[in-house]
């Protein structure tokens, strides 16, 4: 996608970046998509002045965009990242845990376990692998929402779920626990 100059085109004129700052005029965007299909974001380039963006100008963008894409790949088959809920995944837990040599020592690990192995099963031969994918993304969503920035959150299985919990004491882990298990 190319905004030559987002003050004039309709769809973008009375948006708040473009009025304000940081007063996006030119946009060239290209997305990036798993090979599953799902677009995780997109490769842009935005300037606050008018461009021409030339068609060999727009096959360099989406080659740096297969680039990305590549090294986004790599990373995945390197085993550190689930690709559908883009979490750290177990390999990348034990590796970080490793990494800290006993800094989870004394406090624990919070597994949640979406649903049985069995019942997954069913649910995938009821409803297709999308619809489930797509609640496990909701889900890693909302653990990201409700765990913070401040703590890890990995997807360890195919639908477990696992939070490295600091040291506090026991009875600050379980209401820690409680709370997320509530929500």
């Amino acid at each position: 996608m190319v905004v030559n100059d987002a003050t004039l085109d309709h769809r973008f004129a009375h948006n708040s970046l473009v009025l304000g700052d940081p007063h996006i005029v030119f946009y060239a965007g290209v997305p990036l998509t798993l090979p599953s299909g799902h677009a995780m974001g997109s490769l842009c380039i935005i300037d606050t002045k008018t461009r021409l963006f030339t068609l060999k100008e727009q096959e360099q963008l989406v080659t740096l965009a297969s680039l990305a894409m590549v090294q986004i790949e790599l990373h995945q088959s390197a085993g550190r990242v689930h690709e559908v809920t883009r979490l750290p995944n177990r390999a990348q837990m034990v590796q970080d845990m490793l990494g800290k040599q006993s800094g989870n020592a004394d406090g624990g690990l919070l597994l949640i376990d979406v649903m049985g192995q069995q019942r997954l099963q069913a649910a995938v031969q009821a409803v297709g692998i999308g619809p489930l994918e797509d609640i496990l993304r909701e889900i890693a969503r909302k653990l990201r929402v409700i765990v913070g920035d401040g703590w890890p959150l990995y997807h360890v299985a195919e639908t477990r779920f696992c939070i490295p919990m600091r040291g506090e004491d026991h009875s600050d882990r379980e209401e820690f626990a409680r709370q997320v298990l509530a929500q």
